[in-house]
């Protein structure tokens, strides 16, 4: 089973209908996002001028869609990556969070012993990466050793990851104490 999708994933990439695909997605997903618009009452045309426009033509524009597109790139990798080998991982999202939280902590911790963001920030990601992999793991672990659902199990865990930024946001550590939410002090300049 696992060749057969391979080789079919293979084989779309490498024909030409791929780009045809990816065409039709577009625009399926622009007469979504139109429904939605209209069923709100919103102007359809002014609103896809909009997305595109704001998007693309000032520098916070385009810096907010890369930043709010690269992390749906990567759950999107996330998912479809595993689901190749029939493991369904629901909880990419989860995983993000708990390497993003554990990356936090470590910029909180290392700030003072690592004054070059040169260092600091590849060294964040590195250990944003591990971390949420080694949080991945445990649904792998739970699945090999245990038979149970990574389905279950990863969306589980999405709530313990939560949890544990919620300790981390209220931590006195790293709480910010001027906020009236839950949210750390701002992470040091390097």
């Amino acid at each position: 089973m696992k060749a057969q999708l391979s080789k079919r994933f293979n084989n779309l990439i490498k024909s030409s209908n791929y780009f045809l695909i990816l065409l039709i997605s577009l625009i399926i997903a622009a007469i979504i996002f139109s429904i939605l618009i209209a069923s709100l009452g919103y102007n359809v045309p002014k609103a896809l001028i909009t997305l595109v426009s704001t998007s693309f033509t000032s520098f916070f524009g385009f810096r907010s869609t890369i930043i709010k597109t690269v992390p749906l790139i990567f759950l999107g990798y996330a998912f479809s990556v595993p689901s190749l080998v029939q493991f369904f991982n629901i909880g990419g999202y989860g995983q993000m969070m708990f390497g993003g939280s554990v990356a936090t902590v470590f910029a909180f911790l290392l700030s003072d012993i690592i004054t070059s963001s040169y260092i600091l920030i590849p060294l964040l990601i590195i250990i944003g990466i591990i971390s949420g992999g080694l949080y991945a793991a445990i649904a792998a672990y739970l699945k090999v050793k245990s038979n149970i659902d990574p389905i279950i199990s990863t969306i589980m865990l999405n709530f313990i990851s939560l949890q544990f930024l919620y300790f981390i946001t209220q931590n006195r550590l790293f709480a910010d104490p001027n906020a009236g939410f839950p949210t750390t002090k701002p992470l040091p300049q390097n």
